[in-house]
């Protein structure tokens, strides 16, 4: 797969409009979440409120007649949107749920992968949450630790 840079440009607009307030990297979901904002039926991550963006949500949408609900699949729907697999380390260093909560952060990574096609060396998360703790500032190089 190859980074749809049109829609990633779009979810970084997107982001800017979000209130920070709304914004939560830390569960993904597809059911509120202690009440928590829920434009997106999700907890409030960036491929939460992203997924506005999609036109056609009925193809990423179950019904569920027992349970009279509906499910939309965020996973399946990022992989489609950003051309980026959900088991490749870029889409974690994007969307992982271990960063810290910080709209301004999520928004500069999704800005680092548009520039540079790729993650930063610095980043590998192969399981260590520290390695989810790089900053990177508005020049958009990796802040040192």
């Amino acid at each position: 797969m190859s980074i749809n840079k049109e829609n990633l440009q779009k979810a970084i607009a997107h982001m800017k409009t979000v209130d920070k307030s709304h914004f939560d990297m830390s569960v993904f979901t597809s059911d509120s979440y202690r009440g928590a904002f829920n434009e997106c039926s999700s907890v409030g991550c960036t491929v939460g409120h992203c997924s506005v963006l999609e036109e056609n949500r009925e193809k990423y949408t179950t019904t569920s007649s027992t349970l009279n609900s509906e499910t939309f699949d965020y996973l399946e729907w990022s992989r489609d949107f950003f051309g980026i697999d959900t088991e490749e380390t870029l889409w974690d260093f994007m969307f992982s749920e271990f960063w810290f909560n910080s709209k301004k952060q999520a928004i500069r990574r999704m800005k680092y992968v548009l520039k540079y096609d790729s993650y930063p060396a610095e980043f590998s998360p192969g399981g260590h949450v520290k390695n989810y703790s790089i900053k990177i500032n508005k020049q958009l190089k990796v802040k040192p630790k």
